[in-house]
C-alpha cells in the first residue's frame, strides 16, 4: 500500500526536521521545502495528500501559499494545515484564505498526528477500499 504524501512548508530547517520525524514515524511520507516558492514548484510533481504550511516565511508567506494553492482547481480539496507561534489574527486568516485547519505553536506531536490523521482520513478510506460508516466528512470544527 502507497504511504500518504504529506508536504510540509517550513523556513525553519529544524522544524522541518522536526516534523518529518514525527510524520515519518507515524506512517507517512514527507517531502520539505523551505518555502512557498519552492513548494509550488514541487506540488504538480509531488501530488501531496495533505500540506503543512508555517505562516510567517520570508518572500511568500504561507496565507499567499494557501491563497496560491485554493486558486487552482485542482487543489481545491488538497486539505492544509496552517502553523505559526503568532497569534490568533494570524491563524484566523489562514482560516479564511483556505486552510482546513489552524494549530498555533508550540504544539504536542501528538496534537498535530490527531488532525494529521483526521484530515487524511478520506484519503485512506479511498486508497484501501475501507468504509467507515462512522466517518464524517464537512466542517472540522
Amino acid at each position: 500500500m502507497k504511504r500518504l504524501m504529506i508536504l510540509v512548508v517550513e523556513d525553519n530547517d529544524d522544524s522541518r526536521a522536526l516534523y518529518d520525524l514525527v510524520l515519518s514515524r507515524a506512517g507517512f511520507e514527507v517531502k520539505g521545502a523551505g518555502d512557498s516558492e519552492a513548494a509550488l514548484e514541487m506540488l504538480d510533481d509531488l501530488q501531496p495528500d495533505l500540506l503543512i504550511t508555517d505562516i510567517h516565511m520570508p518572500n511568500l508567506s504561507g496565507i499567499d501559499l494557501i491563497r496560491h494553492i485554493r486558486a487552482d482547481e485542482k487543489w481545491v480539496s488538497l486539505p492544509i494545515i496552517a502553523v505559526t507561534a503568532f497569534g490568533p489574527d494570524q491563524l484566523a486568516l489562514a482560516a479564511t484564505q483556505g486552510a482546513t485547519r489552524v494549530l498555533r505553536k508550540p504544539f504536542e506531536p501528538n496534537r498535530l498526528l490527531s488532525i494529521v490523521f483526521e484530515l487524511t482520513k478520506k484519503v485512506r478510506a479511498r486508497s484501501t477500499g475501507y468504509h467507515d460508516p462512522g466517518l464524517k466528512f464537512g466542517s472540522d470544527g
